[in-house]
């Protein structure tokens, strides 16, 4: 399972090189103490040399491989800029993984590390139902057969930040049951475990099911379903948000001007108004 942690290269983080007597190891630091991570992409817009000096002071810390992307950030309160970097990384971080990766673990600086959200993403239907249970909340060495190993869940990994869940509407009933409880106590119990485990997590779940049909077919929980729909965001079909498409057609092809600079008779590509309206509803927004 790779967990990749996406942090931002503070100003707190750099002090930490001569100051972590007075100030301590910075977030990021901090964050790789835990031993949660198998990966690190950081993103910083300092200077060549106080990157260096931070990495020669990091990486004998810890056992995480460390990527760094030097970015250029207009303001460091700029947190738009942060968080599209971030996806940015995010995006790639996946393609490297080739999609393998059982979820993708956020850690976004500058901030305390209770300020910077922890962000797991788990895509339920990616596994076996008997085995969804185990993903979520964890299980005990010899639990069950190929359990070798005891092993946290991502409600456990996300304690005191976020956790996105996304098909929530594909979750079993049996598993819907454990995950009611995990959000009403605010505690899980692993597979195989006789004690529960407290957890304080951020919930934020997507579906393109109609749960309020799922709920009068009798295949997802009442209780539960009022207890995540506390603020509910109805998100159209592509087809539906004719701007947001048009936006979206412009970023690719600047994508596609960008990676195609250099290469022999390169023009930049151009879309206009009427290819526009007529490749949106049938490229894009099925």
């Amino acid at each position: 399972m790779d967990s990749i942690l996406i942090s931002w290269l503070g100003r707190t983080d750099l002090r930490a090189v001569t100051e972590s007597n007075q100030i301590g190891i910075g977030p990021v630091a901090q964050a790789l103490a835990t031993g949660r991570f198998d990966r690190l992409e950081l993103l910083c817009d300092c200077t060549a040399e106080g990157a260096d000096a931070y990495l020669t002071w990091l990486r004998p810390q810890t056992t995480t491989r460390i990527n760094t992307h030097a970015v250029v950030l207009p303001s460091p309160t700029d947190f738009d800029a942060i968080h599209r970097h971030a996806r940015s990384v995010a995006a790639h971080a996946a393609a490297d993984v080739d999609g393998q990766a059982d979820h993708l673990t956020f850690h976004l600086s500058p901030g305390t590390p209770a300020m910077a959200a922890v962000w797991i993403i788990l895509a339920k239907t990616r596994f076996p139902a008997e085995l969804i249970e185990s993903e979520l909340f964890g299980h005990e060495k010899g639990a069950f057969t190929g359990a070798v190993n005891s092993r946290k869940g991502v409600f456990q990994a996300a304690d005191t930040g976020t956790l996105f869940l996304d098909e929530i509407g594909e979750l079993p009933k049996p598993a819907q049951v454990r995950f009611l409880r995990a959000l009403q106590e605010g505690e899980i119990t692993r597979v195989g475990a006789t004690g529960p485990i407290r957890v304080d997590v951020r919930l934020i779940a997507a579906t393109n099911r109609n749960l309020i049909h799922e709920v009068n077919e009798g295949r997802f929980r009442e209780d539960l379903f009022y207890r995540l729909a506390v603020a509910v965001i109805n998100l159209p079909a592509l087809r539906d948000r004719d701007q947001d498409a048009d936006l979206l057609l412009d970023r690719l092809l600047e994508q596609v001007n960008r990676r195609s600079i250099g290469e022999p008779g390169y023009n930049p590509k151009k879309l206009s108004v009427t290819a526009k309206k007529t490749s949106a509803p049938t490229s894009l927004a099925r």
